[in-house]
């Protein structure tokens, strides 16, 4: 069956968050029919690097479109590509240590919530958000600092360095959110991560629709901070409001100005060992003298992981 007449035989012609999927198979398909059909449209395909199989959101149909239509730049697209294709792989690359830890709370989560072990579901939380948020500072301040020189080393493009140290910002959000997801699984609360995913979706749709003809890839930086922080505040409030953690913001609001005056010092240095190394020693310094973190956490991370690291 072509994917065209899945999308035509929907019944509720309205439910657009239930059609996208096949929506995005609909347009993937008749991208490639074009493809293999005609050589002009392949060749156009190929010039770009283009290929159906990165149409993967609705947004990504929108993007396009939207952009076509700024006139500050003439490479808004290029620029687009570059925030999608090389800042972003280095900006997630980290997070595979924490989707690690993810993966081993989930079950731990559901365990202790069959069991009704409250104390251990909130010391769990608090331990968990800890970690990400740490880990999600120490990775953001190392990118912020190291922007330019990994600029220059993985694409020898500097443009890609000040675009890393854009979103670098946003990478203790980032983080955070995708453990506060993976808690909030655990505790079974899927249902509500998926209306707080399709809320954002939408609100995406909206921002770009409206900001990308007017500020162009300023206008994109806005809707990912924007629907960003809507998830992460939604979501955490969710697991807030499930587990009966209470959080305090001393602490965090410290370990980010630490943070962030190691990586300000750091990103003055050139070269990625020099600017590394200096922004580990202070970051390390700052958060031991203020008591951000101890020996505590240290064996923390090694009895969660069975003490195979």
């Amino acid at each position: 069956m072509l994917s065209r007449q899945k999308l035509f035989w929907l019944s509720r012609v309205y439910d657009l968050p239930g059609s996208d999927a096949r929506f995005l198979q609909a347009v993937r398909d008749n991208c490639a029919y074009h493809i293999r059909h005609c050589p002009e449209y392949r060749a156009i395909c190929k010039a770009e690097g283009f290929s159906p199989d990165c149409l993967n959101t609705i947004e990504d149909l929108i993007i396009p479109r939207q952009l076509a239509l700024f006139t500050g730049t003439v490479n808004a697209m290029a620029d687009y590509g570059m925030i999608r294709g090389m800042v972003f792989p280095v900006l997630m690359f980290p997070a595979a240590i924490l989707f690690s830890l993810a993966e081993l709370l989930i079950p731990e989560f559901s365990r202790c919530a069959a069991c009704g072990s409250k104390n251990r579901v909130q010391y769990l939380a608090r331990q968990g958000l800890r970690a990400a948020m740490l880990f999600g500072l120490c990775a953001g301040g190392m990118m912020f600092a190291l922007a330019n020189a990994l600029g220059d080393l993985l694409y020898q493009n500097r443009q890609v360095g000040s675009l890393l140290r854009l979103y670098a910002i946003f990478v203790p959000m980032l983080y955070t959110d995708a453990l506060v997801d993976a808690m909030c699984k655990g505790l079974g609360q899927q249902n509500a991560n998926a209306r707080y995913n399709t809320l954002t979706s939408f609100l995406d749709v909206v921002f770009l629709w409206y900001l990308l003809p007017k500020l162009g890839l300023s206008g994109y930086a806005v809707s990912f901070a924007v629907t960003h922080l809507v998830n992460f505040a939604l979501s955490l409030r969710r697991l807030i409001r499930v587990s009966g953690i209470r959080l305090a913001v001393g602490k965090p609001v410290l370990a980010a100005a630490c943070a962030a005056a190691a990586g300000g010092v750091a990103s003055l240095l050139n070269g990625v060992l020099p600017a590394g190394g200096c922004y580990l020693v202070l970051l390390g310094g700052l958060w031991y003298l203020c008591g951000i973190v101890d020996r505590s956490d240290g064996l923390w991370l090694r009895k969660l992981t069975g003490g195979r690291y």
